[in-house]
Formats: structure tokens, sequence, C-alpha cells
């Protein structure tokens, strides 16, 4: 996880731009419609800032994936946007903002959860021992054995013992 996927997310799932403006998309109005737009708007900005190293606006710090909102955005002393804003946002935009932050890195949490399922899954299967049975039938001294032992690919250590007489030896394989 980190800024950029944040940012990634945010666009695809929250935000929407109109113009200079930054707003929260129509399907999300319910949850994060009471969001300031301008609050919004900077945040958004110091997060581009940030991915580009702009030093002319207030810049995220650096993302460390076991941190909270609050963490990294103290309420009493994070300001967003430009660097000639230093006015704090309201309680209730921080709220929200937290929330999108929290909601996320579950969903992050989530899909790194869902691949390494996938992984493990992957994995027990290319552990799986594919089994094959075959029935070979023939007169005695016709090479089943030698067919079977070169099936398995047991040259040094071969599982049914061939025999160059007409008798039958193999009697019985575990």
């Amino acid at each position: 996880m980190n800024w950029k996927q944040f940012k990634t997310w945010l666009d695809k799932n929250i935000i929407e731009n109109e113009g200079f403006t930054v707003k929260v998309r129509t399907e999300q109005q319910k949850e994060y419609g009471e969001l300031s737009t301008t609050v919004l708007t900077d945040f958004c900005d110091s997060l581009e800032a940030t991915l580009d190293n702009k030093n002319d606006h207030h810049l995220f710090p650096e993302f460390s994936q076991d941190k909270t909102f609050k963490d990294f955005f103290a309420p009493t002393s994070s300001y967003f946007g430009k660097k000639t804003n230093q006015k704090l946002i309201s309680e209730n935009d921080y709220s929200l903002l937290e929330k999108l932050f929290q909601e996320w890195k579950a969903t992050e949490i989530n899909k790194d959860d869902s691949n390494s399922n996938k992984d493990k899954a992957s994995d027990a299967n290319s552990n799986k021992v594919s089994v094959r049975n075959i029935l070979l039938i023939g007169r005695t001294g016709s090479g089943k054995s030698t067919l079977a032992n070169v099936l398995m690919g047991k040259e040094g250590n071969k599982k049914f013992v061939e025999s160059s007489r007409s008798t039958s030896v193999t009697k019985q394989i575990e």
C-alpha cells in the first residue's frame, strides 16, 4: 500500500474532477456528501503534490502501512492544499477523510487477503501430484513391466521386475 494506490482508489471509487474542483461522486453522496468540496480539493491537491514532489503544497508524510489516519494527520495540526493555507479543517471533514482512508485500507487488506488465498490455492494445486492408473494387459514376456518402468521413469530403481524368460515375475506391487 502507498499514497499512489490511495490516489488511484479515490479517483476510481470516490471522487470526480470538475475543473480545478474535486467533488464526491454522485453514488458516494450518501457516505461522503457532507465532506466540504474545498477540503476535499485541498486534500487531493496535497496528495497529488506529494506524488509529484511539489514543495508549494502541504505534503503527506511518508507512507507506512501500519499507521492510522491520525498517525499521519494530527487533527489539530494538519493542513492541506497550498502552503499558504493555514486553516484547520472541521471535525466533520476530518472524520470523513479518516473514514475514506479507513475504507481504502480495508479494501486493500481484503484484496491482499484475497490474492493471498488465491496464491495459497494455486500453491496447493501445484503441490498436488497427478496420479494415473494404467492397466497393461498382455501375454507373459510381451514387455508390460518394461513399459511400466519406462512410463514411471524408474531407470535405476525399477519397480516392476523384468525377466528375459517367458515366466511371470511381477506378481504384486505396492
